[in-house]
């Protein structure tokens, strides 16, 4: 009798140590203690803890310009012609060769687009002001990536659809926006690139995006 005692003892003491283990290890995921994850930036700007290692930190710093330089863009049976908006990531430096090894394979997912209703030209805009339109849908689970070299004075060129800036209906005969280009990127840097550009309407649809000096 009291050797089954002492063995329902001993399997007592097993249960209570395998849940506080498991105890610790919930503990330990991320967001646990955190709570609820926070939804407020898009899930395609998330990198996954790992990436320190998988894609090294670039120090020199990349350039966003843009591409074909349409001044002005029609606009007929709702569609943008040019259809397109072109923009480069340049290595501006004159010795180094510079290595992105996070580089999405599907290229134009590599910027971030945002615009920003104007009221004038040359307005400061808050933060909270920015609407991101690009890129769109959701994250990739297994996202490919396709590790590239830019050579000095070099650039890569990457295409996105024009249409995106027509998110919203256009109310007045004019409207004013910013738009904003960064990188999509944890690995590199280069500085935004923030542009204006104009709608115009005639007989009640737009027919016109004209691109600011």
């Amino acid at each position: 009798m009291k050797s089954a005692v002492s063995a329902e003892e001993r399997q007592h003491f097993r249960m209570k140590k395998m849940f506080f283990l498991l105890l610790i290890a919930t503990l330990a995921l991320p967001g646990f203690a955190k709570g609820k994850k926070d939804d407020s930036k898009p899930d395609y700007l998330l990198v996954d803890p790992e990436t320190a290692k998988i894609f090294p930190k670039v120090e020199e710093p990349l350039t966003l310009q843009r591409g074909l330089q349409d001044d002005v863009f029609f606009v007929k049976e709702g569609k943008l012609t040019p259809a397109i908006l072109s923009f480069k990531v340049l290595n501006r430096n004159n010795l180094e060769v510079i290595s992105l090894d996070e580089w999405f394979q599907e290229e134009r997912n590599n910027i971030r687009i945002s615009i920003a209703p104007l009221k004038r030209r040359g307005e400061k805009l808050e933060d909270l002001a920015w609407k991101q339109i690009w890129p769109a849908g959701k994250k990739e689970k297994n996202p490919k990536r396709q590790p590239v070299a830019l050579a000095p004075g070099n650039y890569l060129m990457l295409d996105v659809p024009a249409e995106i800036l027509l998110t919203e209906p256009l109310k007045k005969v004019e409207r004013r926006l910013a738009v904003k280009v960064e990188l999509n990127l944890r690995s590199a840097k280069a500085d935004p690139l923030v542009f204006e550009v104009r709608l115009r309407k005639k007989q009640g649809r737009v027919k016109e995006l004209i691109f600011a000096d």
